[in-house]
């Protein structure tokens, strides 16, 4: 058949199943495509006589998995090829859920391991309580982002503890930083901008992530000029508290 036969005959084919299943790709072969609850040993069968009569290959996509059944297969061939498709498929489906297990076991022992790190560490913050509160409140960060920061800030400190360093390096902040991330409402932007405007380090935290000279200015203007670090909030004290002064907000 040509082009135009093709097209002819898929028309007809479509008419018969009273809607359009097949489509001339514009790379030649013909997409068909199923309906949910279809039976794929009559599907097979179809595909197979729309190719031999078309000498096309016919493509299926079916649960993200392309099937392709080519001029010279037998129905039977092209039902042992879908069942090939089939086992890969669950074979795969199985492997990305043996490694999800894996990983949150993996997950756990990192978080707990963590959290023997900074137990007793606190959020060393550069400006009064009250004014931490406000600057949450006014800019609507939930309980969960003020989570996150406050552990990313310990893990951060316990990092550098570890190193004997004082400097807060990119690799310390980004590596802490997908450890820390365990809050699913946390946002790690607002985090970011959190940090910067009251954490100790938060200046070279923002630059660390591109902030300008400007944007760091005006996130950390609540901090008093030459005054010493405020001894921060305790180990597990921010989320409580922050959830009663934005009760209803979150």
């Amino acid at each position: 058949m040509n082009e135009s036969e093709i097209r002819d005959y898929l028309i007809e084919y479509n008419k018969k199943e009273k809607y359009d299943v097949c489509h001339l790709t514009e790379e030649g072969c013909i997409s068909y495509e199923a309906s949910l609850g279809d039976n794929v040993e009559r599907l097979a069968g179809e595909m197979s006589n729309i190719a031999n009569n078309t000498n096309r290959p016919v493509i299926m996509k079916a649960n993200g998995a392309l099937f392709a059944v080519n001029p010279g297969m037998t129905p039977e061939e092209a039902f042992g090829q879908w069942k090939i498709v089939e086992r890969k498929e669950q074979a795969d489906i199985n492997k990305a859920k043996m490694e999800a297990k894996f990983k949150d076991i993996r997950n756990k022992k990192e978080k707990e391991a963590d959290d023997l790190r900074i137990t007793g560490l606190t959020f060393e913050i550069q400006v009064s309580k009250d004014v931490f509160d406000k600057i949450v409140k006014e800019n609507y960060y939930s309980g969960d982002t003020v989570s996150l920061a406050d552990r990313w800030a310990r893990l951060m400190k316990a990092e550098m503890e570890d190193q004997g360093t004082k400097e807060l390096t990119d690799k310390i902040a980004l590596d802490t930083l997908n450890r820390a991330n365990i809050f699913p409402e946390g946002d790690i932007g607002n985090a970011i901008d959190l940090l910067t405007a009251t954490w100790e380090r938060g200046d070279k935290l923002g630059k660390i992530f591109d902030k300008s000279p400007e944007q760091i200015k005006k996130l950390r203007k609540d901090i008093p000029n030459g005054t010493a670090n405020q001894k921060g909030i305790p180990n597990g004290t921010i989320k409580s508290r922050v959830i009663k002064n934005l009760r209803g907000r979150l």
